[in-house]
């Protein structure tokens, strides 16, 4: 391992020292690169990269790990970091990286008690709500964003956030990415362009309000936040991360503040969907009349029976749609799935 500065103890890195909880103790919580770059740990799971001079008023959010069993992106944005502490990466703007679930990083697990990306714009407090480990830990995640926001905050500053996720089922579409829903809002053309470099060819516009990470940042802060979905869940080690370079290429030109090498034409290759139809447990006797084991994106046509309860039922109209996350062993109330369809259907 290179030389690190010290920042980490003797043989870790962040990914290994978050794994091993702060164990040994690390010597320091801050440093400074030689081009004045200042690093600093906000605690377990979070650093901070400031650069000297930011060129622009880009601020840069790369979270993983939201879900500890997803270890690709984890992986990937480790490389990153290690690759700004051995000088092979030049830090032109802020950037926030934050491991969201070390608890349950540590024991390859989605979660300890319940789903931690659930439970942001304040729906870890609410009335009655009990805490746990995930509700505890979305404060703290909370807190670190509205710091580092206000901290590196400059006239016109814009905030772009990428959650990097992997899926726990098949999907059709590989990578894709959600855009959290902010009334009145559509994704700008250089950020779906930014999902092509980065190998995504396949971004969901989200039609309702949700606790997700990217929706904190989307609705508080104003930010272009996504999202991302890379692939498939694996243990630590076993990630072939080639797999993954576009996406590590393009955190690595926001970083520089090199992106402007992209053309924003690929936006022109990249499918948008939408939500018609939003898939809801209404009770004991509600049926979703698909395999629990479809994939993501399945294509389903007119007329095809999605679900049923004792009243009612929903079934596919003219247009041709599709079925990401679902899930009938949710709690009542609770999104059973969701039914797409295309929104650009020429391209």
């Amino acid at each position: 391992m290179s030389k690190t500065l010290n920042l980490f103890a003797e043989g870790q890195d962040f990914l290994s020292e978050t794994l091993a909880d702060l164990k040994p103790t690390p010597l320091t919580d801050a440093i400074t690169l030689p081009d004045g770059t200042t690093i600093t740990r906000l605690g377990l799971g979070g650093l901070s990269v400031i650069p000297a001079q930011p060129k622009d008023a880009k601020q840069l959010i790369f979270s993983s790990a939201l879900h500890g069993n997803e270890t690709a992106p984890i992986e990937v944005c480790n490389q990153l970091i290690n690759e700004i502490l051995e000088g092979k990466t030049s830090v032109s703007r802020p950037v926030l990286f934050i491991f969201g679930n070390p608890a349950s990083m540590r024991v390859g697990e989605r979660f300890i008690d319940e789903n931690l990306n659930r439970l942001f714009l304040g729906k870890h407090s609410e009335p009655g709500k009990k805490q746990n480990k995930e509700t505890l830990r979305a404060k703290v995640i909370e807190g670190w964003v509205d710091a580092f926001v206000t901290d590196t905050q400059q006239p016109s500053s814009e905030l772009w956030h990428y959650d990097l996720h992997t899926a726990i089922r098949g999907s059709h579409r590989e990578k894709f990415a959600l855009y959290p829903f902010v009334p009145s809002r559509t994704p700008p053309k250089q950020q779906i362009a930014f999902m092509c470099a980065s190998d995504v060819h396949t971004v969901l516009l989200q039609a309702t309000p949700a606790g997700t990470f990217s929706a904190l940042t989307s609705v508080k802060y104003g930010a272009e936040s996504f999202t991302i979905e890379l692939g498939s869940v694996l243990p630590f080690g076993q990630n072939d991360l080639t797999r993954y370079q576009s996406v590590k290429d393009l955190l690595s030109k926001l970083i520089e503040a090199t992106e402007d090498t992209l053309s924003i034409d690929l936006a022109d290759q990249v499918d948008l969907f939408e939500v018609c139809h939003e898939i809801l447990n209404t009770g004991d006797d509600f049926v979703l009349n698909i395999k629990e084991d479809v994939w993501n994106f399945a294509p389903f046509k007119q007329n095809d029976l999605i679900w049923k309860d004792q009243q009612q039922e929903y079934r596919v109209g003219k247009t041709p749609q599709y079925i990401v996350f679902p899930n009938s062993k949710v709690p009542v109330g609770q999104r059973a799935g969701l039914m797409l369809k295309k929104s650009n259907p020429k391209r």
